[in-house]
């Protein structure tokens, strides 16, 4: 019975912003065309997050996509703990169809003729878009008064990652890091700059990797070291820019690494064939696959950076839960997300991520450190290997990479585009360097001008 009203809910929903969408209703007709869902949120209109907070009711709405298991199962341990607040979860995702941009516009559209939603998934819809229009709370003055969990529980950069438009959009769950490792007997210095690092590559003729590969993985990764979109400015006319370029085209278009496995890596790192290699951590035990691949001369120098410090990555992952500013039971909704901040669902978890919350990292760690240094298998990307409970040097060498992680930039969707199209001409021959670079540099000016 739940569930056919909840369909009969969800069918209303798409009708009433249907209608909305042939009425006319002024300039904002476009605000609920399904047939233009990126633009469904673009004309709302702001929310005041203090319109209202209906402190007596107990029950909390999800509105998502689809739920992973685990966070089917935290709602159920947490549904059965509690006997104040319950939550409930609406589904826009179908079992049979499974096509999920059709389930993004129905939750679109149920959104947005609907007021009952409490909570939604950070990785549904258009949460930059969403948090611009004010529809996302401020989790920060939650954090400050709660008893249970507070931002000194999280590392900075990690509540950053959760951060935008300068608002604690939601509390990150749990997070990867990724950076790039040399040989120490091959590169000495703790970082690099990009002009250093593609001396290096040069000075050894390195070439592995494809160039679409690399490209991604500095361009995605470190955009942000040719441009200062708060200040309106770019780099792209400068020479570290135009000498990537370059190292780029040289590159091969066909892998070079396919079929290595563990023992060729070493081999090849040893004889200097390989200039890095670029690796993301999931797990405390990663750290000795890296060790013994470099033979315990791993330098973690991280990607390129202008500021003398490494640049580690730090993606966020798993289920990260937003509340909406008009949410009408704001109070039930938070002590659902303090309890999901700390929630551990079994003993192995995060055995695959690291957590976000620094009192399920710290009991991570003692587990770690507790147990026999029997062997274990243990697994990096699609590799099984024979390994060991991670030692205390180890874990510090995790630490000491999370010093340094920032959040990965969300690659600008105008300008990367922008320089992914102008360098093919450069790639095919069929323009120069210099006009290359010109070009990228006038029209990624423009725009960052015109979005000053």
């Amino acid at each position: 019975m739940r569930e056919r009203q909840l369909k009969l809910l969800v069918l209303a929903g798409v009708v009433i912003a249907i209608l909305f969408g042939l009425s006319g209703c002024g300039e904002k007709k476009s605000s609920r065309d399904l047939k233009n869902p990126d633009e469904t949120f673009s004309e709302a209109e702001s929310f005041d997050s203090t319109e209202k907070d209906c402190e007596g009711a107990t029950e909390v709405t999800l509105a998502v996509i689809s739920t992973s298991y685990l966070l089917d199962q935290a709602i159920e341990d947490f549904n059965g703990s509690q006997t104040e607040c319950h939550v409930t979860v609406i589904k826009f995702e179908d079992a049979l169809e499974k096509d999920h941009e059709a389930a993004r516009m129905r939750l679109q559209a149920y959104l947005t003729a609907n007021k009952d939603v409490d909570l939604i998934l950070a990785d549904d819809l258009d949460l930059g878009g969403l948090t611009e229009k004010g529809w996302i709370e401020d989790l920060t003055p939650y954090l400050e008064k709660s008893s249970a969990v507070s931002k000194e529980d999280y590392a900075p950069q990690i509540l950053d990652a959760g951060k935008y438009e300068d608002i604690q959009a939601y509390l990150p769950r749990e997070y990867s890091l990724h950076f790039w490792v040399v040989s120490r007997e091959q590169y000495g210095k703790a970082c690099w700059t990009m002009e250093e690092f593609l001396s290096y590559c040069r000075e050894g003729e390195y070439k592995a990797g494809t160039r679409w590969g690399r490209m991604e993985q500095v361009l995605a990764n470190d955009l942000d070291y040719f441009l200062d979109e708060e200040k309106g400015e770019c780099y792209f006319d400068s020479p570290e820019f135009g000498e990537l370029l370059f190292w780029l085209r040289e590159l091969p278009e066909q892998s070079n690494e396919q079929g290595y496995s563990d023992s060729d890596y070493r081999e090849a790192i040893a004889n200097g064939e390989i200039a890095f290699l670029g690796k993301r951590i999931t797990s405390l035990r990663d750290i000795q696959f890296i060790e013994e691949t470099f033979d315990g001369k791993a330098n973690y120098v991280g990607y390129p950076g202008r500021d003398g410090k490494p640049v580690v990555r730090l993606e966020p992952g798993g289920s990260n839960l937003c509340m909406l500013a008009r949410a009408a039971n704001k109070k039930g909704a938070w002590r659902f997300l303090e309890w999901y901040a700390t929630y551990r669902e079994t003993q192995n978890a995060f055995l695959y991520s690291f957590p976000a919350n620094d009192q399920l990292m710290q009991k991570l760690v003692e587990e770690e450190l507790a147990q026999e240094s029997e062997n274990i298998d243990a697994e990096t990307g699609n590799t099984t290997y024979r390994g060991r409970y991670p030692t205390q040097k180890e874990i510090n060498v995790f630490y000491e990479l999370l010093a340094h992680a920032r959040k990965t930039p969300d690659v600008n969707q105008v300008l990367y585009p922008i320089v992914c199209q102008e360098i093919m001409a450069y790639f095919n021959g069929q323009k120069s360097l210099e006009e290359v670079t010109e070009i990228i540099q006038r029209r990624c000016t423009i725009y960052l001008q015109e979005n000053l």
